[in-house]
């Protein structure tokens, strides 16, 4: 999301720092000294295969990975209203793990600095706050067009001297933050939580929330896998133009105590109206029921948020169309809050709502 928007729904990260220990050892001479040209497909390889969400960006090297979005007089962001849904998923769907850490302090380092593929990969998110504050286990995967070379290295060094430990997790060095991502201070962190930032190639960097998950990564990367998250077998892949410059998926499999039930949405701009489109789908016929409660629900939800949105049905999927509502005549615009666009405030909400609803993922029929 834009980082106004970012700001709102609390996506990674503020870090609490402390003076440095290490914990380091082989990680130290670990990395390798060759740019990762892996595609889309060899990465997904590297997820574990129990992620339930991807955020994609890709082959987008005019759009350079944090740059400072277009604003107007009052900071909100310049949209032509034909291409909000194009610019809404191109923002939702590029990771931005840095942007807090440290009041910006490393983010910023890369500004500027194009990226060939960047993946958010996550599981089991929940809200944890009456504000869209997440807790979820996942890991950023940013592939840049060229090595950081001299940005690289000194964005090492002050990870290394920020950071609260330096570990070797599966043979590469990895800095250790304390829990980062932004939400209310009543929450109490798991004992999992963390930022664990690793740049285990001159092109590559990775910022996760859990070291298991991180360690997962690592491992698979350098290993022939057989299995995979979210395979191809899927039905929702066919709703999916995954050579298109950004969009986002999600695939819930919920266990009760008599069977197991999967639904699926996928996130896309509209190709014939100003918006996007949410297409929903289920792994089996049996669970058509589910996938339309799913998808009856996100429409109350983008309704209630005051956007216009319609759903049709059909065998095999469920399609929500929501667009950015047009501007009532003669009537002024909403006030800001707190220095944000309202609707813009509302559209952040309603995505990470979207993204944990517990109807939606289906922790309505069983637990994780």
């Amino acid at each position: 999301m834009c980082r106004q928007g970012a700001l709102v729904v609390g996506v990674l990260c503020a870090v609490v720092w402390a003076l440095p220990t290490c914990e380091c050892g082989a990680g130290d001479a670990a990395h390798v000294n060759k740019i990762d040209r892996s595609s889309f497909e060899e990465c997904l390889a590297w997820l574990p295969v129990n992620t339930e969400t991807l955020r994609v960006r890709r082959d987008d090297p005019s759009h350079p990975l944090q740059d400072e979005p277009r604003v107007d007089q009052n900071g909100f962001p310049k949209l032509d209203r034909a291409k909000w849904g194009q610019w809404a998923v191109r923002e939702i769907a590029t990771p931005h793990p840095l942007d807090n850490l440290r009041d910006g302090k490393y983010g910023k380092q890369l500004i500027g600095r194009k990226t060939t593929l960047a993946i958010a990969a996550t599981r089991y998110v929940e809200i944890v706050d009456g504000w869209g504050g997440q807790r979820f286990q996942g890991c950023c995967i940013l592939q840049f067009e060229n090595d950081l070379g001299p940005a690289g290295t000194k964005l090492e060094e002050e990870l290394r001297r920020d950071c609260k430990t330096v570990r070797s997790v599966a043979g590469e060095r990895v800095y250790v933050f304390e829990q980062s991502v932004v939400r209310k201070f009543y929450v109490k962190d798991e004992a999992w939580e963390g930022t664990f930032i690793c740049r285990p190639a001159p092109n590559l960097l990775f910022v996760a929330t859990q070291e298991a998950f991180l360690e997962t990564v690592l491992k698979r990367r350098r290993q022939k896998v057989s299995d995979r998250a979210l395979p191809d077998n899927l039905p929702f892949w066919k709703s999916v133009d995954v050579k298109s410059s950004a969009w986002m998926v999600r695939h819930i499999k919920r266990k009760s105590s008599k069977q197991t039930i999967d639904v699926a949405w996928s996130l896309a701009a509209s190709k014939s109206s100003p918006g996007i489109v949410l297409t929903f789908s289920h792994d089996d016929p049996t669970f058509k029921a589910a996938r339309d409660w799913a998808a009856s629900r996100v429409l109350e939800r983008a309704t209630a948020f005051g956007f216009p949105a319609s759903l049709k049905k059909n065998a095999a999927t469920a399609i929500l169309s929501i667009e950015w509502p047009n501007p009532v005549p003669n009537e002024p615009p909403a006030p800001p809050v707190d220095n944000f666009d309202p609707q813009f405030v509302s559209y952040s909400f309603f995505l990470v709502s979207l993204e944990s609803d517990p109807v939606v993922v289906g922790e309505v029929v069983g637990t994780r």
